[in-house]
């Protein structure tokens, strides 16, 4: 098992946000539509051409340090689609529709350094990324740079999928720029996971950083027992199935607000159950784990964390999936949102407003 107990100093990366879909949005929006579809299949007889003959990079950061120095590399063709061996540390990640990243190392991903590469797809489309989030891994899969579509589009030619601009009337213009993706412009797609290096995830752990850190919180409201309880039910609900552990979480959702119709509110719960259905989900990936398959609802180690960074009063109940968790629990919110073993955790529903 690889843990790390010392306290490292972060530094987070801010990634632009666009909105997804031109309904209800008024008065414009930008969509970010993927592009990277291979239009040459490679030769098979070439090196890369098959994923049984890929090209091994000499470093981690060779094809993105070419993307970020040279904007006219892959300007007129894509990546040939060759296929590329490359080994880092997977994060699952959810930016922008994607399946997440792959960075050079741990130390690297926290201080927020070196080159990172976005997960289109990965084949099969089933693989449950959980399963290897923050390990160290080796991925086969094929390139294919952001902005060749942008450029494409300077020249005249038509590019179907891009980052567009949808109007008020719904018009969409084709935007043909790509300098706010300029350190995040390789995408690897088509991924097939050769290798898991790590038995459990990489994370920062051990209570003596607790309160140096300062985002998760051991919650000690009047309520506790009732959330300790309720999450014994959920993890009763979610071994039988993720079907009934999805309806569960859909009828119990609650929004309050002025302006909350009923429609909205059963657009949310519907939106709920489909989320958590997907077979590529947290909740799905938490079922097929053998380690929570095996635990005793009713004895569990459960423990109860605030977020004391979110205004919404998150909370997440925490439970052991193994012996025991000592200086295992999560500290950062996001491992108490991604990792599956030691522990895994249910987030609580908190209220939201909707304003229509």
């Amino acid at each position: 098992m690889k843990r790390l107990l010392g306290l490292f100093i972060a530094v987070a990366i801010s990634l632009p946000s666009y909105p997804v879909g031109a309904k209800d949005v008024t008065p414009e929006t930008w969509s970010w539509q993927r592009s990277g579809f291979c239009t040459v299949e490679p030769d098979p007889k070439e090196p890369g051409g098959t994923p049984l003959n890929p090209i091994k990079l000499e470093t981690f950061g060779e094809l993105f340090e070419i993307s970020v120095n040279r904007d006219e590399y892959l300007l007129d063709a894509d990546p040939k689609c060759r296929w590329v061996e490359l080994s880092g540390l997977y994060r699952w990640e959810d930016p922008f529709g994607y399946h997440g990243s792959l960075v050079e190392s741990f130390p690297k991903h926290l201080k927020g350094e070196g080159a990172r590469y976005l997960i289109a797809t990965f084949l099969p489309p089933d693989t449950r990324a959980g399963n290897f989030h923050s390990r160290n891994v080796t991925f086969v899969g094929r390139f294919y740079h952001r902005c060749v579509p942008y450029r494409k589009v300077e020249r005249g030619e038509n590019v179907p999928e891009i980052l567009v601009r949808v109007l008020e009337d719904g018009t969409r213009i084709k935007r043909s720029e790509c300098s706010h993706w300029k350190r995040r412009t390789l995408i690897i797609r088509d991924v097939f996971v050769t290798e898991i290096r790590d038995e459990q995830p990489l994370y920062i752990s051990g209570e003596r950083n607790r309160s140096l850190i300062g985002e998760l919180s051991d919650y000690t409201g009047n309520d506790l027992n009732e959330i300790v309880a309720e999450t014994r039910e959920k993890i009763r609900l979610l071994q039988d199935s993720v079907e009934a552990y999805a309806d569960y979480e859909a009828q119990t959702l609650e929004i309050t607000g002025d302006f909350v119709s009923e429609e909205r509110l059963a657009n949310s719960k519907e939106n709920t159950r489909l989320n958590i259905m997907r077979i590529v989900s947290f909740e799905t990936t938490l079922h097929h784990h053998a380690a929570f398959q095996r635990l005793n609802a009713r004895r569990a180690k459960i423990r109860v964390f605030s977020d004391t960074t979110s205004s919404l009063d998150t909370k997440y109940a925490c439970v052991c999936l193994r012996g025991r968790c000592k200086d295992q629990w999560p500290l950062y919110e996001s491992d108490a949102q991604r990792v599956i073993d030691p522990f895994a955790c249910f987030k609580s529903q908190e209220v939201r407003m909707i304003v229509q």
